[in-house]
């Protein structure tokens, strides 16, 4: 598997699966960052590897509020995304709301969540996704995640699994 797709999200992964059932933090408390809107191309390792890079759609729905595309080959999944901080740690947590193929989630549907860090350098973004090692994929509720997270805020590997982009 290719070391720069993610399993979250944003984006931000990439986020093709998701990995908790429940949100880290449910409301978004940060402003919206306007150099995230736009799309933003996946840059492989190995650039002969990929023929239709993936790519991120990122749009603005409101202040606090972001729609965001992932686009690979003929799939498209559909996630809204929002900002947040908790005990200092800065992250945005991602949503998925449906895709082209299944239409939108159901209540039955699980997994619906992913946390992702991420950096902005020199025109590439680069996404982290939340280390279910670190973080447990089956804790049970916002509180208990938001406990192991603090708990782990300073761990350096907190956010793994790199992705780059570049943005089109």
């Amino acid at each position: 598997m290719r070391k720069h797709r993610l399993v979250t999200v944003f984006i931000l992964l990439i986020l093709a699966a998701c990995d908790y059932d429940v949100p880290l933090v449910g409301e978004a408390s940060l402003p919206i960052d306007q150099a995230l809107l736009g799309t933003w191309e996946a840059i492989p390792e190995d650039r002969d590897e990929q023929k239709t890079p993936e790519r991120i759609v990122i749009s603005q729905e409101s202040a606090k509020l972001y729609v965001i595309e992932h686009i690979d080959g003929e799939s498209i999944i559909y996630f809204k995304g929002w900002l947040a901080e908790l005990e200092g740690s800065h992250f945005m947590q991602v949503e998925v709301t449906g895709d082209n193929d299944k239409g939108p989630v159901g209540a039955e549907d699980d997994n619906l969540f992913s946390v992702v860090s991420y950096t902005l350098n020199n025109g590439e973004l680069v996404v982290r996704e939340l280390n279910t090692d670190l973080v447990n994929a089956e804790l049970a509720d916002t509180a208990a995640l938001q406990a192991a997270f603090v708990a782990n805020r300073d761990n350096p590997s907190l956010f793994h699994k790199p992705g780059q982009y570049r943005k089109l």
